[in-house]
């Protein structure tokens, strides 16, 4: 059973991400950039706080209220049970060749009644949990403000890529709004065709290692990674770092980048144009890849361990 629920739970933050990205789009629709960022904040602090294991609010509320962080460990634990035998069992009634019967259809109600009972029940305990000293927001997205202060090391860019549209968001710690970024020139159907470029390319160039010592990758072979890079380069990144206004070599910074959907699996720290004489000093920017804002706001350790 701990299988299926794993597997039960990945899919469900997948379709959860997807809806996110696309709701973020929406957002930016009307006018609410702040909402976006915050909505886009939240759903990937909780993809990668169940990817990465990442307990850290739980962690709080076990020290300080045990007995709370054990009810809420139980109920979740209960909701990813039920939630998967309901959808197995909803995939087993789908594919009888015998019709819906009385007993099968009872079954599905009885499971969806419990799954609606656990669910009311955890958000009464979350709500219990929200009145603790210290714990008003527990489980909830950060503010803009919050965020905007995390922003403090050099500026975050969020890539969002939804069905429609592709954008990127500008937070900055000394500016009290979003720079909204629209990528008209960089759309949907652009990154999954590059995210196929990218897999071609590494398969005929055959990556062997990445080397520490020289801090790049061994690879073999040839093909049009300059093709890729700078359409990267001319799509997504150079409308970020113009409209930082990086101009001259004193306006060089660390930009941390937070890529969501199809941009997770394209390498935009690494954009330019390659094999030019284009020299302009944003192509040298510093470039850092971060999960969320949650991962500028819990650094890693000497002693902690991330694999993905």
């Amino acid at each position: 059973m701990d299988s299926v629920c794993s597997t039960h739970r990945y899919a469900e933050l997948k379709r959860g991400a997807d809806v996110v990205r696309e709701a973020a789009a929406a957002a930016l629709d009307l006018g609410f950039p702040e909402l976006a960022v915050e909505w886009l904040e939240q759903g990937r602090s909780i993809v990668w706080g169940e990817l990465l294991q990442l307990r850290s609010s739980y962690e709080q509320l076990s020290s300080a209220h045990p007995d709370h962080a054990r009810r809420l460990r139980d109920l979740s634990a209960a909701l990813d049970d039920a939630g998967a035998t309901r959808e197995k069992s909803l995939s087993t009634f789908s594919e009888s060749t015998h019709g819906a019967t009385h007993g099968a259809t009872q079954t599905l109600q009885q499971e969806a009644d419990r799954h609606r009972m656990l669910a009311i029940e955890r958000d009464k305990l979350l709500q219990e949990i929200r009145r603790l000293p210290g714990f008003e927001r527990f489980l909830l997205s950060k503010e803009f403000s919050q965020l905007r202060a995390l922003a403090h090391s050099g500026p975050v860019v969020i890539l969002n890529a939804a069905e429609h549209r592709c954008d990127a968001l500008i937070v900055l710690a000394d500016v009290d709004h979003v720079i909204h970024v629209p990528l008209p020139g960089f759309d949907f159907q652009w990154a999954a065709r590059l995210q196929n470029t990218l897999r071609a390319l590494l398969g005929y160039t055959r990556i062997t290692r990445f080397d520490d010592r020289k801090g790049k990758l061994s690879i073999g072979g040839g093909g049009s990674w300059e093709s890729l890079l700078s359409t990267l380069w001319n799509g997504v990144v150079k409308p970020v770092l113009d409209a930082l206004a990086f101009s001259t070599l004193g306006d060089l910074s660390r930009i941390f980048w937070c890529p969501t959907g199809l941009f997770v699996f394209l390498p935009i720290h690494a954009a330019g144009l390659y094999g030019t004489q284009y020299t302009s000093p944003g192509h040298k920017h510093l470039a850092a890849i971060c999960a969320s804002f949650l991962s500028l706001s819990h650094p890693p350790t000497a002693n902690s361990t991330f694999k993905v």
